[in-house]
Parts: C-alpha cells; structure tokens; sequence
C-alpha cells in the first residue's frame, strides 16, 4: 500500500472502534490525521497515542449532529494542515439502538435522531470537505456503512435505512465528481468485535456469528482499518462508487435461520 505522507484526513468516530483504528493507521502510514468524536476525550486519548510514535494526529471534538461542529471541523483541518485530501466518515450513534426495532414500534424521535448523526451529519461533512478537496486536485471519502444496510433484519429499521442512504450518497458522489479527481467508496463492516480481552462480546453471541460467517472468525477494527486505509490510498486508484462488503463472507449466503426456526408442518 502506498504512503499516505502529507495528506490531511479527516475520521469521524475516531475516539474508539474502526475510528480509533483508521486514524491511527493512517498517521502511521505518514497522513496528518483529525480524530473526530463528540467524546473529546477519548480523540485526545487517540491523538496522543499517536503522538508517542512521532505520528501527527490531532482531536477534534466533533458532534455529527451539529452543524456547527462540522464546519468547525472542516476548518480546523484546514487551519491546520492546509487542506483535505480524504474523509472518513465513520460516527454513528448507537446508543439508541434498544429503542431501535421495527417500523411500526420505533419513535420517531429515534428516527430524527439515527437520521442527524448517522446521515445528515456525513453529507454536510462531504458538502463542506469537497471544495477543499477540489482545491487541492482531489482526494477519496470512505462512507463506513454496515451489513443491515444490505439485508433485511427484524430490528434497527433506522439505523439500516440511514446505512443504506450512505450506500447511495457514495454511488452519487462518485458519479459527480469522479472527473474532478474525487472518489468515494463505501465499506460495510460486518461483525466486528475489539480484541481486547475486556472488550470481547459473549462468547455465545460469538459463536451464533461464526455459525454465519464463512472466515474462521468475525472481524477486528484493526482488520477493518486496513481496507479504509487502501481505499483512501492511490493503491486504490480505479476503485470509486462501490460498496464493499467487509463481513467474512456474510452476506454472500442463505443462512436460513427462520427455516431452522419453524416446525416442518408449518412451513
């Protein structure tokens, strides 16, 4: 993969997860980077452990539902590094995901807000980060979306169709500015799980997900970065408008878990 030295990008999401993860290879592969998170702490955290290995990476503490941050934001990296050259899109809220379920029983205060954080938020990111790009000759955005924007599910109505409006916006950013020097692609993690020992999910629902998928294991924020990282990359040239499903196989298969679930006679 090839040096990101001297370019500016911005990550959204990147005090924890693929963020954390993402900002941190990027400035390890030479890029100055903005960490971005509405939890100033832990992009400080982020920027500083950066810092330790001589790496250029600063916090930016960013709330993707306010617009005023995002600007902010926009003109920080600016400010600071003279121009944009890539954005990761990656801040999500799930922190209402229990109140997140079918169309029918789902607030939609809950859908107000999965739509500020989750959507609104990422396109006025790529309204006020283009021109700069344009001004600089170009550059790559990465929409980080998710396997439930591919199939259907019986909760997070929201979540999955805001995940699935990232899933067009990349299609509609590459067709416009793609002769301008701008790509933008989308990733769709499957699932991803830290591997710290004190971060790891129950083993049961560990394994409910390795019956799924077709790799031995689910997938790191680490293992997601890599991909973020090569498409952000020159390595990565004629890549632009696809979705990429990053979920160990996934979604490429029947999984038939309602036929298991329903007794022969009622099939």
């Amino acid at each position: 993969m090839q040096s990101m030295k001297d370019r500016s990008i911005i990550v959204t999401g990147a005090a924890s997860g693929i963020g954390k993860a993402t900002a941190l290879k990027l400035a390890e592969m030479g890029a100055n980077v903005v960490a971005a998170d509405i939890n100033e702490d832990g992009a400080r955290q982020v920027a500083t452990q950066a810092a330790a290995h001589g790496i250029k990476c600063v916090p930016s503490h960013t709330d993707m539902s306010n617009s005023d941050d995002i600007a902010k934001m926009v003109e920080q990296t600016v400010n600071q590094f003279g121009r944009i050259d890539g954005l990761v899109n990656n801040a999500a809220d799930i922190g209402l995901t229990r109140y997140d379920s079918n169309v029918v029983d789902t607030e939609m205060t809950v859908w107000d807000r999965v739509y500020q954080v989750n959507f609104r938020g990422p396109v006025l990111a790529c309204k006020l980060a283009i021109p700069h790009m344009l001004k600089a000759g170009g550059g790559s955005i990465v929409n980080v979306s998710s396997i439930q924007s591919l199939l259907g599910d019986h909760e997070r109505v929201a979540y999955s169709a805001m995940k699935s409006a990232m899933n067009s916006l990349t299609r509609s950013i590459a067709t416009t500015y793609g002769k301008q020097g701008i790509r933008c692609n989308t990733v769709c993690p499957g699932p991803v799980m830290s591997r710290e020992p004190e971060k790891r999910w129950p083993e049961k629902l560990v394994e409910d997900f390795r019956s799924h998928i077709l790799l031995e294991d689910v997938s790191s924020p680490e293992e997601q970065s890599e991909l973020i990282a090569f498409l952000l990359s020159e390595s990565a040239a004629s890549v632009t408008g696809q979705t990429i499903a990053s979920d160990m196989g996934y979604s490429s298969h029947m999984h038939f878990y309602m036929r298991a679930a329903i007794p022969p006679d009622k099939a």
